[in-house]
């Protein structure tokens, strides 16, 4: 490549110094001058092709090598891309599993057989039902009333169950009432949305009890539901229970929920009893 490359210069210079002796000639003959731009022109014609001839080669070279670097710069991006998505995909499933370690640890710790599923679409976004759909459903075991949870604590109940898709009611869907039993106290009462959202409102059957900020609030064991799943956290200063009207049999109180119902993705579903 390096005697191409010195052929080319030579061969250049010469042709430089052609075309100054010819402009001399041409400028010196005027109107006369057209012989000798005919002698010049079938002199210099072939040289001008014999220099193209060795250019060339030093032109292919110097394309070639571009097209290359392209190739392998556009490799090594795709390569590139390639890792990230791996990188990503192990990312996330050590995520999963450490969630899913959780919810094993938390069924066992609560003597209850749990099923993972994952949350695949959000249902009414008006606002008038505040449900989930799950990737698994009565073929997984899954039926209407069973408790969904994740590692922070209830997320609702299943509503809506087909063989491979269920329908989860959120625990802060205003329709929503589940039974509920303070910590402290075990006062007993019933969960529920707010209209508000981001707070849940349980009503407690004794309105004269007084409640502190701070109490953790769980479910109670029934023939429906699974006990001892957490729920959230009583909200305010000081006492927060409602002031009761009178006559009234019961209080409200309000409950920041453990759960971040914006963010759900593996949850699991309680299907029973551990044997």
């Amino acid at each position: 490549m390096g005697r191409d490359t010195r052929r080319a210069r030579f061969l250049l210079a010469g042709l430089l110094v052609i075309a100054l002796v010819l402009i001399t000639l041409d400028v010196s003959a005027g109107k006369n001058g057209g012989g000798v731009r005919r002698v010049a022109d079938s002199v210099v014609s072939p040289v001008e092709r014999l220099a193209a001839a060795a250019i060339r080669p030093v032109r292919n070279a110097f394309g070639s090598n571009d097209d290359s670097q392209r190739l392998r710069a556009d490799a090594l991006a795709k390569e590139n891309a390639s890792l990230k998505r791996q990188l990503a995909t192990d990312v996330e499933a050590r995520r999963l599993s450490a969630a899913l370690s959780r919810l094993r640890l938390q069924a066992s710790a609560s003597s209850y057989r749990m099923v993972p599923t994952r949350v695949i679409a959000t249902g009414d976004t008006t606002g008038t039902e505040r449900t989930v759909d799950l990737d698994k459903g009565s073929s997984s075991g899954f039926a209407v009333g069973q408790l969904v949870v994740n590692t922070d604590g209830l997320v609702g109940t299943l509503v809506r169950v087909t063989s491979d898709v269920s329908t989860v009611r959120l625990v802060d869907d205003p329709r929503m009432v589940i039974g509920a039993r303070l910590a402290t106290s075990s006062a007993l009462g019933t969960v529920s949305g707010d209209d508000a959202g981001n707070q849940l409102l349980v009503t407690l059957y004794d309105p004269s009890l007084v409640v502190r900020a701070g109490e953790r609030v769980f479910t109670y064991g029934s023939a429906d539901y699974a006990g001892g799943v957490p729920i959230g956290v009583t909200v305010g200063s000081g006492d927060v229970g409602a002031a009761p009207k009178a006559g009234s049999l019961t209080q409200v109180v309000k409950v920041r929920p453990f759960v971040h119902f914006g963010s759900l993705d593996l949850v699991a579903v309680i299907v029973g009893r551990a044997n």
